[in-house]
């Protein structure tokens, strides 16, 4: 199943969210309401940019088609996944690039909505080092 077919089509015009805010007070509800409001992410040229930072480092993961996007940063996700004993959302994902051995992309498969939370919330607090207290925004591109 892909990343928008996972979605239950929910139409708003939410196009960006930060957190900590008082609508989200973590990152983790901040990442879903965005997905969430973007079941068809992909289906039209559009992504989410996901800016993120705690104790002076940053990071960005950009989603779209079915692909999480490190930009220049190469990460195991899977491996990192696996060693934190979550067999089962490594199991939902594999490098990017013709010979799947893009490690700055990662191409999400048969992942819930939630696992897709997991899966980036994840990315930000160990693979990217960013701990659990990290300032997130988030937007819309199209």
């Amino acid at each position: 199943m892909a990343i928008r077919d996972s979605f239950e089509n929910n139409p708003t015009d939410l196009e960006s969210v930060t957190a900590p805010s008082p609508e989200h007070p973590d990152a983790r509800s901040a990442i879903e309401a965005i997905l969430k409001a973007h079941p068809d992410l992909g289906a039209d040229d559009d992504w989410i940019t996901f800016e993120a930072d705690a104790a002076g480092k940053d990071a960005i993961i950009e989603i779209a088609n079915n692909q999480v996007n490190f930009c220049n940063e190469e990460v195991d996700l899977a491996g990192l996944l696996r060693t934190q004993g979550l067999t089962a959302l490594a199991d939902c994902i594999h490098p990017g690039g013709a010979n799947r051995d893009d490690l700055t992309i990662w191409v999400v498969e048969k992942a819930s909505p939630q696992e897709l939370v997991e899966i980036i919330d994840f990315a930000f607090t160990k693979a990217l080092g960013l701990g659990d207290s990290y300032k997130l925004q988030a937007e819309h591109q199209s």
